[in-house]
């Protein structure tokens, strides 16, 4: 019996057994637009973060990406606040000049919401001409933030590098553990979920494939720990 085949398994009995003690309303929330809407994560009660590739005209990057002919445009984070009904609304911009000039999305907060770690990545710059998705490999950020949304001494993590992408970062809820998934050279497929320890003076240790019990030969991302400490992930 295949893994996958295990996984479906799993998810069907979980289904039947749990899936109608409760019920879910799901609608399009009004902060969506035509562009991309992704990522959200909740500051608190009633804020939260998320990325979008929205924008005016009068954005430099609006119009680099119009002479590209792209679709979407670039993403960049919002903050917005949830109303009565849990919809997202108010929504302003997060600006701050050190972000990437381009993509920022990806992004996870520490319990104690001072630290966020993102991605970052450019489209069709000099480096990545050669590259088969001619995109730059996708980097791993951290950041200082405050109460009032401003960013600050953003930093490349340690262990990123030209010659892989890391992205979905996600922090365990003690804080102790950042789980990303990344192309690096030791995966088992193409994208593997890595960990690495979060040190008291806030650095990170070298990352740690979870190994082949997790990781498959094809694509696991999107990690996620609750607070049992039980890890949840897609697997493609």
């Amino acid at each position: 019996m295949t893994k996958n085949l295990i996984y479906t398994i799993t998810f069907l009995i979980s289904s039947i057994l749990f899936g109608q003690q409760k019920e879910y309303k799901i609608f399009n929330s009004e902060v969506n637009s035509k562009y991309a809407e992704l990522g959200v994560n909740f500051l608190n009660a009633k804020t939260v973060l998320f990325a979008s590739s929205k924008k005016t005209e009068n954005d430099r990057s609006a119009a680099i990406t119009k002479r590209l002919n792209k679709k979407q445009l670039l993403l960049e984070f919002y903050v917005g606040t949830l109303n009565d009904s849990s919809d997202i609304i108010e929504t302003n911009r997060i600006k701050n000049e050190s972000f990437i000039k381009f993509n920022e999305s990806d992004f996870a907060l520490s319990p104690n919401k001072k630290t966020i770690y993102f991605c970052g990545y450019n489209y069709y710059t000099e480096e990545a001409n050669n590259t088969r998705n001619r995109q730059e490999s996708i980097k791993l950020f951290k950041a200082d933030i405050d109460a009032n949304f401003n960013i600050s001494n953003v930093s490349q993590v340690t262990f990123s590098n030209p010659n892989y992408s890391i992205k979905n970062p996600s922090i365990s809820k003690d804080g102790k553990k950042l789980f990303f998934a990344a192309n690096m050279p030791d995966s088992y497929g193409y994208y593997d979920i890595y960990v690495s320890n979060i040190l008291n003076d806030g650095s990170l240790t070298s990352p740690k494939n979870l190994g082949s019990t997790i990781n498959t030969s094809d694509d696991d991302l999107y990690p996620f720990v609750d607070k049992n400490n039980t890890l949840y992930f897609a697997s493609f």
